[in-house]
C-alpha cells in the first residue's frame, strides 16, 4: 500500500467512524441527526456508504470547515511586514517561537 492509500484509507475509517456516531449514538438521535444522502459529484455510480464512495468523497471533496491557513512574512527586524524572523521567532512577543512550528 502506497503511502497515498495509506492516506485515503486513514480518511475513510475516520469518515465511517464520525458516520457511526453521528447516526447511531444516543445524543445525536435525540435531535434526530440524519445523514445528507446527496452524492458528491464523480462518486455518484458508487454506492452510498461504501469504502470505495468514502475513498472518493475524501479524493474529490476534502475542504476546510473553518480555520484556513495563510502565510507569514520571514525577515529581519527592519522589514514591518515581517512576521518572523529567520529563526522562526514571532516577532513582538519576545522572542516567542510560533506555535505552528513547536
Amino acid at each position: 500500500m502506497t503511502s497515498v492509500e495509506r492516506r485515503f484509507s486513514r480518511k475513510v475509517e475516520g469518515a465511517k467512524l464520525i458516520h457511526k456516531v453521528m447516526v447511531e449514538s444516543p445524543a445525536m438521535r435525540k435531535y434526530k441527526v440524519r445523514f445528507n444522502p446527496l452524492k458528491i459529484p464523480g462518486c455518484h455510480h458508487l454506492d452510498l456508504l461504501s469504502d470505495e464512495y468514502w475513498t472518493c468523497l475524501a479524493y474529490h471533496y476534502t475542504l476546510t470547515i473553518y480555520h484556513p491557513v495563510g502565510t507569514a512574512k520571514m525577515g529581519p527586524d527592519s522589514d514591518p511586514m515581517a512576521v518572523v524572523d529567520p529563526r522562526l521567532k514571532v516577532r513582538g512577543t519576545g522572542n516567542k517561537m510560533s506555535p505552528i512550528l513547536q
